[in-house]
């Protein structure tokens, strides 16, 4: 799904749903950790539970699924970007039997 435009001024809301017939756990991951932080890695659904906020935040990426940007480090200096930063958040659920269906959002 996607793209999802995230700037350092704007974020980006992504909507979710439990699409399995019971209450499921499902977690949350980032391809790229060091630029876009989540503030949980996972959350129990109900089924056909609809979340309205996968949080995507720009640090260089809501359930709110928060995902922050890493500030700089004091001293650390970087260039002004020229190209953008690309990731990708990653929703999959821990029951065994559907471990195997991701949702991939870019």
């Amino acid at each position: 799904m996607g793209p999802y435009m995230v700037t350092r001024s704007s974020s980006a809301l992504i909507p979710f749903k439990n699409v399995f017939s019971e209450a499921k756990v499902f977690d949350f991951i980032v391809d790229v950790p060091d630029i876009f932080i989540l503030n949980t890695a996972s959350i129990i659904l109900e089924s056909k539970q609809v979340i309205n906020k996968i949080y995507i935040k720009y640090e260089i990426m809501s359930i709110d699924i928060k995902v922050d940007i890493q500030d700089e480090q004091e001293g650390e200096h970087t260039e002004k970007e020229k190209y953008p930063v690309t990731g990708k958040l990653t929703v999959y659920c821990t029951d065994h039997a559907f471990s195997y269906i991701n949702w991939v959002y870019v």
